[in-house]
């Protein structure tokens, strides 16, 4: 039996059929108006350092000077722009003329990358001392003077042949927020010249982060400062349900490909996780065919991981009746009545558990046994050592990842725990049991919450922008003043939720359960609503323009659209059915 187990490091291999992509910008990077910057958005493991290989791939190096940078490698760097013209000095092979015109911008910048970027000699540094100083006094005086020096050096690089040159800019959004602005500016002021093309891979939510961080006191809009620069943005899409058993299945061995289509209905579509899944499965496979002597079926294996992985609820039901799932196999009316009141809320679940047959003498003790000591969820007993792991991740996230550890408590039990302000930047939370959790102004941006349990949680002021939150269950949670912008919502459970004053500005709450929550002066504004339920919402003083599939059946159901902000044609149409839920909610008999 030869099992192996994949990495999730960027690979050049077209897997997830984005070939089409890669050539369209690898076309607008041969041909189009110069300067020119590309934005490639999208959260982490979705696969943006693949899409820049396959990109750089499809240029021809003859024709291109290609320069791929990490700032994040140089984010402890007074301005890491200098870095990145190091890298194409270094790839222009500029050699001495090059390192002489580095010198000139790193004292034009102050910076300490005069040494370990030029690597000029203490003789060089004397020989050109006069100039320099004379050059450092300009700068100060005369920024115009830096953008000479610059575009001299994309001259001298572009040649007589004026090649363009590329650049692939990876990661920039796990800088610390005074280094990512730096290199921004240094884009948008210094380094816009003909012939110059740069790619942005980066998690745009995280990066309008920064921009609030460093210029929210000057009450600057990321999103706008961002398209100052970026002139053309793209959001990497999720891997299309057509590609996802092409994307899978050369993942499996031979012994694991019955499980393909309970792993291409159950997960979801971030790649990252997904080979993490499959990791976990095929441990779990060479240990079953150790432990379990009789009865063995990968499948029934695979799907208690899954139910482990997307639904820590039902899979404690499990523990406790290891028959559970022969019963609502067998229509059990108690088992299927529990099923669908209390733990069937991810509709992905109950496809999975149609897709296998369960016979009844399934021998599930030992697959949980299996489950519990090498799962998806076997991460509770790390949570005794949160300081370390909280350091841990703080050390992942300041290295970009080269350090520490993610935080990750995937379908771990986290109830009522106590995790107030902590910064779980990009953490792995997915399918975690966070029922009476404190997660007061937390920071969550980018986390994965998918298939999280946080009925009751206490969400007060956390920043959960670009996060993850398919499919979780929200029911009763404290989410007062929290910022949910760009977050996916799609299917989850916010009935009875808190949301007043919460920003949802472009956040996915397609078929959301929104029945008596309390959506008082939140701000909606350019959010999907498709198929969401406001049964007895309360929407006095929302801000409700420009929503994606919003329609006057959902709002005539609502409590109260009092004060409440709507495109004009929706109000006139739900004032015509319903005149009476714009009234003022207290003076109402």
């Amino acid at each position: 039996m030869a099992e192996y187990f994949l990495n999730d490091e960027a690979t050049g291999v077209d897997s997830l059929s984005r070939g089409l992509f890669a050539r369209a910008f690898a076309q607008i990077a041969n041909t189009s108006d110069t300067p020119m910057v590309v934005g490639l958005y999208g959260g982490w493991g979705v696969g943006k350092t693949s899409l820049l290989e396959l990109v750089k791939k499809q240029l021809d190096p003859e024709e291109n000077i290609l320069v791929w940078f990490n700032p994040w490698q140089h984010q402890f760097d007074d301005n890491p722009a200098l870095a990145m013209m190091h890298a194409l000095v270094d790839k222009a092979n500029l050699g001495a003329e090059g390192k002489k015109l580095l010198g000139v911008l790193s004292l034009a910048f102050g910076s300490m990358l005069l040494k370990a970027s030029t690597t000029l000699s203490v003789k060089e540094l004397k020989e050109y001392g006069e100039m320099l100083e004379d050059e450092k006094f300009q700068v100060r005086e005369n920024r115009v003077l830096m953008r000479k020096h610059f575009e001299e050096l994309i001259k001298k690089a572009r040649g007589r042949k004026e090649k363009r040159i590329v650049f692939f800019i990876d990661d920039l959004d796990r800088c610390m927020p005074k280094q990512t602005l730096a290199l921004l500016e240094a884009l948008k002021l210094f380094m816009n010249f003909k012939g110059c093309v740069y790619f942005l891979a980066v998690d745009r939510s995280a990066l309008e982060l920064s921009i609030k961080h460093e210029y929210g006191e000057l009450e600057i809009d990321g999103t706008s400062y961002l398209d100052k620069i970026v002139q053309l943005p793209f959001h990497i899409p999720a891997i299309a349900q057509d590609n996802m058993r092409g994307f899978v299945e050369p993942l499996l061995s031979e012994e694991l490909t019955p499980c393909l289509d309970i792993l291409v209905t159950g997960l979801g579509d971030n790649p990252r996780k997904i080979k993490r899944f499959v990791n976990t499965l095929t441990l779990n496979h060479l240990l079953a065919n150790k432990c379990i002597k009789e009865k063995y079926d990968v499948r029934i294996l695979a799907l208690l991981l899954m139910v482990q992985y997307r639904s820590p609820s039902l899979y404690r039901q499990i523990e406790r009746d290891h028959g559970f799932l022969i019963k609502l196999n067998n229509k059990d009316e108690n088992a299927v009545k529990l099923f669908d009141e209390h733990l069937g809320t991810d509709e992905r679940i109950k496809k999975v558990i149609d897709i296998v047959e369960i016979p009844d003498d399934t021998p599930f003790k030992a697959y949980i046994y299996l489950t519990e000591i090498a799962g998806i969820g076997d991460a509770q007993s790390k949570v005794s050592d949160m300081k370390r792991i909280q350091k841990e991740h703080n050390e992942w996230l300041n290295s970009g990842g080269e350090e520490g550890k993610r935080f990750d408590l995937s379908g771990a039990n986290l109830r009522n725990i106590d995790l107030n302000g902590r910064n779980l930047r990009e953490a792995d939370l997915g399918g975690a049991d966070l029922s009476g959790a404190n997660l007061s102004v937390a920071r969550l941006i980018a986390a994965d919450l998918s298939g999280a349990n946080l009925n009751g949680a206490n969400l007060s002021g956390a920043n959960l922008n670009g996060a993850d939150l398919s499919g979780a269950n929200l029911s009763g949670a404290d989410l007062k003043g929290a910022d949910l912008r760009g977050a996916d919502l799609g299917g989850a459970n916010l009935r009875g939720a808190d949301l007043i004053r919460a920003k949802l500005n472009g956040a996915n709450l397609s078929r959301a359960n929104l029945r008596e929550a309390g959506l008082r002066v939140a701000n909606l504004s350019g959010a999907n609503l498709e198929g969401a339920n406001l049964e007895r919402a309360d929407l006095e003083g929302a801000d409700l323009r420009g929503i994606n599939g919003l329609i006057s059946d959902q709002l005539v159901i609502a409590r109260t659209l009092y004060v409440a902000m709507l495109e004009p044609e929706l109000e006139k149409e739900v004032r015509e059915r319903e005149p009476k839920i714009f009234n003022n909610p207290l003076t109402e008999d």
